[in-house]
């Protein structure tokens, strides 16, 4: 029930003021810093957070699952994954699109490959009767785990990455999918996101970012990029080639591009002599398996086309020592990127390009996958420019055909008016309008709309008459600017109208095409359609499991006008509408991206094998933990994980808390399996165990079970799926209970019990582990307790002769003291002692009482503290790194000519890079 709000108010308000008193104390005790943020730590550096099988997933009888140890201790009293949801929702997309509509009577059969070109295909016959989904794996938005993680396209790992994410669709979606595309608009992709810096991912180098960059290598990023990007899309059309015997249809894989450093390799094997020869070094090579598998990896070829691009000879930029892809072509290219301005219309420049890849690459079967006109976002439902422009490229690319050019379909952007890229939601492409102050975001056919579904449908078609014709319905006098009457908008309506009737001559000329055609006049398997991409049109991009992409991170940034494709044009909620105004336009083919963070959000997995779950049949049967049984039992389970989850699992725990898992098992009877002997029981009589020798066995045969997972997985894995692998231990700030020189000794005993081990053990242990996860929570006070090894009956804690001591009773919901500094001196000695070896902290939290409140202040301070002493301990290196002190800052101030008074100096502080670091003042 919730509280009242004064009170609610009255309580947050105290815990704030507490929180703002302990502040000045935090500061020096804790963290260390009273300011940072995520970028201070390493780019590689991962936060995460974690559940354990047992404690999270319930359904403990379900599908077969048997009990385990935790099962039995519970009832007696005592990690990128595929996302389900993603994969239901296309899915769903792509039924409703094959399931909606009817093949028009023109369309008889699928199209054949040129033989000379690619593959021997035969025409094939579409199997559905809907909308024929050409489905895109990447458009602009790589996770952005992927790009923290390693640098996305810019890293070989990518290639691994993309293959298996391929695989996923393939296997998913290709029984209803004819055609794929790989990449869209990799040479876009590349220069702005690697070059100029002035798309996502936004990665460049001074002086050729577009905007302030502060990551990337403009001379050498874009080469790395596509490069990896020609690696990947020949990895995955090898993939489907080699599985696709297994399916039913026949799937097409492409590259979207127009420019020939794509282009080469995917017919030549290789990129173009002009192109090595100014990129020299700065352009990777391709391995002579690398170009095999690149040549022919493209059976179709996607283009984009939209406007001209002025073109300059600027050969001077070779002599230039510091050059990015735009020197190296020795051009300068004239072109307004961000501009909502509408594009001119000129199509016989894409008659042109048409013609260069027939006679270029062998007349290659070609999609126009995107075209369309730019208007201001808001401004009419009367877009007759988009209806001029579409007249004319349409009649483009039937004179195309006409001149011999093996051209499939063409695809009208965009279906409606989504979020664009560089120009979020000021300018649109849409056949259909979005109203974005409508809560429902209801859609509105354009005059673009009405002229395509006239034509889609067999209507004669002449720009003039047309227009006319389609002026009659006032379903297009709908203003969308309050300034704008009817009356208005008629008149601008006639004036373009006089104005086309005066260029129509013209037009005939150089448009090509004739001045009226119908669909009737293109190949009866030629395809029209239109489309979007997932980000720009799904929306929900926090629902159902999906994770951030480099677009998301872009127009989260404020690069859009502060826009975002968070809501776009709801399309995952809407799909089933937006499929029906497809049907209803008449469209053959409809192409989408699939989100790939939507599908695999590769939030990075790090998977435990065991987490004090034993199964129970093992611990009936001979004692689990404590027979050498357990090894080869424990060794087959983690080849089956390993096997069925190594290719998307990066990170092996073999056992969770092995230190603690016996003591409180083993030795106390406080955990399961509750196995101990009077009189070190702590908590349960037990009937059946040995605390004097059994922790011990377990954490022995612990240890050769991971040893012998981790034989196992270098032997049979780790060259295919390159993981690695570890064990997490409990670790605890340890603290002398006074300053005896006993207590000292005592602390040291407590954190240096050692079993020991046969010299074959001992080499198969020795470096079995890539990584330590830790686990720590709190502090435990050590006195010491020398006497007790003078006792003939010990268990493990009598052993260490020391007694630990717990500053919270052991079941208690107390809350810890916060303490960070101890995990810092736990870190380096961990450092010191073991050589520094690669840790993740794989648990550290603050306990409260459950149904307290929502206002956890208490846990913020916890984390806020302890992430700072993780960031302390990672700047305090053997790199011995340098941090500037308040002194140095106002002795910098005075050399160099600056006005100086103490008071004044201590403003200083205020600059957060002036910030205490924690470690050199405790």
């Amino acid at each position: 029930m919730m509280e009242p709000k004064t009170c609610y108010s009255t309580i947050l308000t105290l815990k704030l003021i507490t929180f703002l008193l302990l502040n000045f104390t935090l500061r020096k005790l804790s963290a260390y810093e009273n300011y940072y943020s995520r970028d201070d730590f390493p780019h590689d550096f991962i936060f995460g957070s974690a559940t354990t099988a047992y404690q999270v997933e319930g359904a403990a009888n379900e599908d077969g699952r048997t009990p385990s140890i935790w099962d039995t201790f519970a009832h007696d009293d005592g990690r990128g994954p595929v996302n389900p949801k993603g994969l239901e929702y296309y899915n769903n997309l792509i039924n409703e699109l094959i399931s909606n509509g009817s093949r028009n009577s023109f369309k008889k059969k699928g199209f054949g490959i040129n033989h000379a070109y690619s593959i021997n295909v035969h025409s094939i016959s579409f199997p559905f009767t809907g909308i024929q989904p050409h489905v895109t794996l990447h458009n602009f938005d790589l996770p952005q785990v992927l790009e923290d993680e390693y640098g996305g396209w810019v890293s070989r790992k990518i290639i691994r990455d993309f293959t298996n994410y391929a695989d996923v669709c393939f296997r998913e979606f290709g029984d209803r999918v004819l055609y794929w595309t790989t990449i869209n608009e990799p040479n876009v992709f590349a220069i702005g996101g690697y070059d100029s810096g002035a798309t996502p991912p936004r990665r460049c180098s001074p002086p050729f970012c577009y905007s302030t960059g502060n990551k990337g290598n403009s001379t050498i990023e874009p080469y790395l990029a596509v490069h990896n990007i020609l690696l990947s899309h020949s990895s995955a059309a090898r993939l489907y080639r080699r599985k696709k015997t297994n399916m039913d249809l026949l799937v097409y894989q492409s590259l979207h591009l127009v420019v020939i450093r794509i282009m080469e390799p995917l017919v030549r094997g290789d990129y173009p002599v002009s192109m090595k020869r100014n990129a020299g070094s700065r352009i990777p090579a391709f391995t002579s398996r690398e170009s095999e598998q690149i040549k022919g990896s493209a059976d179709f070829i996607g283009v984009i086309h939209y406007y001209n691009i002025n073109v300059t000879d600027n050969p001077d930029a070779l002599n230039n020592n510091l050059r990015d892809y735009n020197m190296d072509i020795a051009a300068v290219l004239y072109f307004e990127l961000f501009s909502n301005e509408e594009i001119a219309v000129t199509p016989w420049k894409l008659v042109e390009e048409l013609n260069k890849l027939k006679l270029l690459y062998g007349n290659p079967p070609l999609f126009i996958y995107e075209n369309g006109q730019r208007t201001n976002s808001n401004s009419s439902l009367q877009d007759v420019t988009r209806v001029n422009y579409l007249y004319g490229y349409i009649g483009a690319v039937l004179d195309a055909l006409r001149d011999g050019s093996n051209i499939k379909g063409y695809f009208v952007w965009s279906f409606m008016d989504v979020f664009e890229l560089l120009d979020g939601y000021e300018s649109s492409f849409g056949l259909y309008y979005v109203d974005r102050n409508d809560p429902e975001l209801k859609r509105y056919p354009k005059l673009s709309a009405k002229w395509y579904n006239k034509f889609l449908k067999g209507g004669s078609t002449s720009i003039v008459g047309d227009l006319q014709q389609l002026n009659k319905d006032p379903s297009h006098m709908m203003k969308l600017e309050p300034y704008l009457s009817l009356m208005s908008i008629n008149i601008a309506l006639k004036l373009t109208l006089l104005l086309l009737l005066c260029l129509n001559f013209v037009a005939v000329r150089l448009v090509l095409s004739a001045d009226e055609y119908n669909r009737l006049d293109f190949p009866t398997d030629f395809i029209f359609g239109s489309g979007t991409s997932a980000y720009q049109w799904e929306g929900a991009v926090s629902e159902d499991g999906r994770t951030p992409s480099i677009w998301d991170t872009y127009a989260h940034a404020g690069f859009a006008h502060g826009d975002t494709g968070d809501i776009a044009c709801d399309g995952y909620h809407k799909y089933k509408e937006d499929v029906k105004l497809m049907m209803e336009t008449g469209l053959d083919a409809y192409t989408l991206s699939i989100s790939w963070s939507r599908l695999i959000p590769r939030i990075q997995p790090h998977v435990t094998l065991h987490n004090f779950d034993l199964p129970q049949a093992l611990e009936d049967e001979y004692g689990g933990w404590v027979s050498p049984k357990i090894i080869r039992d424990f060794t087959n389970y983690a080849d089956v994980c390993f096997r069925e989850f190594g290719d998307r699992v990066l990170y092996w725990n073999t056992v969770n808390e092995p230190n603690v898992f016996t003591i409180g098992g083993y030795d106390q009877g406080t955990t399961p399996p509750t196995r101990c002997s009077p009189p070190f029981c702590q908590k349960y009589n037990s009937s059946r165990g040995d605390s004097t020798t059994e922790p011990y066995l377990a954490v022995h045969h612990i240890l050769l079970s991971h040893s012998s997972a981790v034989r196992l997985y270098r032997r049979k894995y780790k060259d295919k799926q390159h993981g690695f692998i570890g064990i997490a231990v409990y670790s605890s700030g340890l603290i002398p209970a006074n300053d005896a020189d006993e207590d000292q000794a005592a602390t040291q005993r407590a954190r240096a019990r050692i079993p020991t081990f046969s010299d074959r053990e001992s080499a198969q242990l020795k470096g079995s582990c890539d990584f330590i996860g830790m686990i720590f929570y709190n502090n435990l006070n050590v006195t010491d307790n020398s006497v007790a090894l003078k006792r003939n009956l010990r268990d493990y804690g009598t052993d260490m002769a020391a007694q630990l001591i717990f500053t919270q009773a052991l079941f208690s919901n107390e809350e810890y003291p916060v303490t960070p500094w101890t995990l810092c001196e736990e870190l380096n000695i961990m450092k010191t002692l073991y050589g520094n070896p690669p840790i993740f902290i794989y648990e550290n939290g603050q306990r409260t009482q459950r149904n307290s409140s929502l206002q956890d202040v208490t846990r913020v301070e916890y984390l806020h503290g302890y992430i700072g002493a993780v960031l302390d301990s990672i700047r305090d290196d053997p790199k011995l790194k340098r941090y500037p002190k308040l002194s140095a800052e106002w002795y910098g101030n005075f050399l160099k000519g600056g006005k100086t008074s103490v008071v004044g100096a201590i403003e200083l502080e205020k600059d957060p890079s002036s910030v205490s670091v924690g470690h050199l003042f405790q």
